[in-house]
C-alpha cells in the first residue's frame, strides 16, 4: 500500500508521463474507429497525420489536452529542434485543420510513443 501511494504522489512530478494502461485499452477499444478514419485519409499525400482528440487531462494544473496522433513519418518521435521546418508547418496546420483550435507555436516534446505510428501527445493550453 505504501508502494501503491507513493507511485500516485510522484506520478504527476514526472515531466513526461507516460502512456499508462489506460491509454491502450482506450485505443483498442475505439481501434476501429480511428482505423476507419486513417482508411478515408488514404488519398491523402504521404505521409499522413491525424488527430484524434483524448481528453482534457489536467483541469486543476491548468488545461492538458491529451491527444492519440498517427504520424506516418514518425516526427513525433524525435526532438523538436531535429525536426524538419515542413514538419512542423504540417502538423501545426493538420492540427488547425483537424481540430479547429489554434496550434501552438511549438509542436510540443511531451509524447510518448503508444506503438506504431501512434504517439499520445500533450499539448498545455
Amino acid at each position: 500500500m505504501p508502494v501503491l501511494i507513493a507511485l500516485l504522489i510522484l506520478r504527476p512530478a514526472t515531466p513526461i508521463p507516460s502512456p499508462a494502461p489506460g491509454d491502450y485499452v482506450h485505443y483498442f477499444l475505439f481501434r476501429q474507429d480511428y482505423q476507419a478514419r486513417i482508411d478515408a485519409e488514404a488519398d491523402a499525400p504521404p505521409p499522413r497525420l491525424l488527430w484524434f482528440f483524448w481528453r482534457d487531462a489536467s483541469p486543476v494544473f491548468g488545461q492538458t489536452l491529451v491527444y492519440l496522433v498517427f504520424d506516418e513519418s514518425d516526427g513525433f518521435a524525435r526532438s523538436d529542434d531535429e525536426r524538419s521546418e515542413d514538419w512542423k508547418t504540417r502538423a501545426r496546420t493538420t492540427y488547425l485543420d483537424q481540430q479547429r483550435m489554434i496550434a501552438p507555436a511549438r509542436m510540443p516534446d511531451r509524447i510518448r510513443h503508444l506503438f506504431g505510428h501512434f504517439y499520445v501527445v500533450y499539448l498545455d493550453g
